[in-house]
């Protein structure tokens, strides 16, 4: 079942693309008052808590088995003044095919910057550490995609992390001109930035989109390190 999900996946990937829609479930986010850490530019970061799935938003009966799974928590650092939340469900900005419970992230003038999002997977013997396995339905798009390629492979994959049940990598995102036109971004071929990080334990991941000029790598760089994924305890 995972395997046809997967290729399904990938095939709708590859015709077109479909803005995934989430539920507004602010319950299950927390935040930390406290100043955790701070990057390079002497932004503060601050630590936040979102628990997947978020709601049942978008299950169908051919997904059931993306909800069904055991919730787990994504904890991570944002900028001061950003905020996870539910995301307008008609936007097109971030579409982020492939993943599920899509949150909104806006930026302490209340700008829709960015979004993030989870899927599982399933490991084939002898690529289970290949990000492009991995992260199939969201890496092997045509007019849209996470760059799940190695940088010695050409691609911009950089791991930025790395623990026992996983790796947490930051990587560019891809829109093709006719896309890029489509979002309003203009005619040209558009790079936003992206972090995708992984549990080999849960088997899931979380895809993290971000407008490139809404923070700089050392930013970007900062909360991909801070990214930990755990079962609900």
């Amino acid at each position: 079942m995972k395997k046809v999900l997967i290729l399904l996946l990938a095939a709708i990937i590859l015709i077109s693309v479909v803005a995934c829609t989430s539920g507004n479930s602010n319950k299950q986010i927390e935040s930390q008052s406290g100043v955790d850490a701070q990057s390079d530019n002497s932004e503060i970061l601050f630590a936040q808590t979102i628990t997947f799935p978020v709601s049942d938003a978008g299950k169908t009966e051919s997904n059931t088995e993306i909800f069904d799974v055991e919730p787990f928590t994504l904890s991570m650092k944002l900028p001061k003044g950003w905020t996870l939340t539910g995301r307008s469900q008609d936007t097109k900005i971030f579409p982020l095919i492939g993943v599920w419970s899509v949150m909104g992230i806006y930026n302490k003038n209340n700008e829709y910057v960015g979004a993030v999002g989870y899927n599982i997977y399933e490991e084939y013997e002898g690529a289970e550490k290949i990000p492009q396995a991995i992260y199939s339905p969201i890496a092997l798009g045509n007019g849209y995609f996470f760059d799940a390629r190695p940088k010695e492979n050409g691609g911009s994959y950089t791991p930025i992390s790395e623990k026992e049940n996983g790796v947490t990598a930051i990587t560019d995102v891809y829109y093709a001109a006719c896309l890029s036109n489509d979002l309003g971004y203009g005619e040209n071929e558009k790079y936003n930035k992206g972090i995708l990080s992984y549990n080999d334990t849960l088997l899931v991941y979380v895809a993290f989109e971000f407008d490139a000029d809404s923070l700089s790598d050392e930013e970007l760089s900062a909360i991909a390190q801070s990214i930990d994924i755990q079962p609900v305890q």
